[in-house]
This record gives structure tokens, C-alpha cells and sequence, in this order.
């Protein structure tokens, strides 16, 4: 393909369509048990910001200024690690 300016273009995509961080880390990320200890409230990368309310990140998926990076006190991970 060619774009505006003449040069030639790849049209294969770098990522497949619809991925993003968040769904890469969507595939890790799934609802503890009740009796488990290990949790997003007790590993070490839990991160909170609190303005209006509190809101709880992940070091190791990144910040954003928004809701797609905030995770669950209740969830865990496949990369917890204890505090």
C-alpha cells in the first residue's frame, strides 16, 4: 500500500487489532479464593491515589489517568508478590 506522500507501507499491524495493555493483562488476572492470602491487597506492587476516593494500581501494569489500569483489592495475579 501507499500512503499520502508516495512511500511504500506495511500493511500488516504490530499488535493484532483490539489489543491493549489492560487485555494483556486481563489474561493473569482473575478473582482469589476466599480463604487465599494472596491477593492484590497484600503484594507489593499495589499502588492507591486517592482524590474524590481512593483508586488502587498496579506497578506493574502501569498508571494511566483513567479507569483502564485500576484493579481490585479482591483479585490476584500471576505476578504476586508478598509485601
Amino acid at each position: 500500500m501507499i500512503d499520502l506522500f508516495g512511500q511504500e507501507v506495511s500493511e500488516t499491524p504490530r499488535r493484532p487489532p483490539g489489543w491493549t495493555l489492560k487485555r494483556a493483562f486481563l489474561l493473569h488476572y482473575h478473582k482469589a479464593a476466599e480463604t487465599e492470602e494472596r491477593r492484590c491487597k497484600t503484594c507489593v506492587h499495589l499502588l492507591g491515589h486517592t482524590h474524590q476516593r481512593r483508586y488502587y494500581k498496579c506497578a506493574r501494569l502501569g498508571e494511566s489517568c483513567g479507569t483502564a489500569t485500576d484493579i481490585r483489592l479482591s483479585y490476584v495475579c500471576d505476578w504476586w508478590e508478598k509485601r
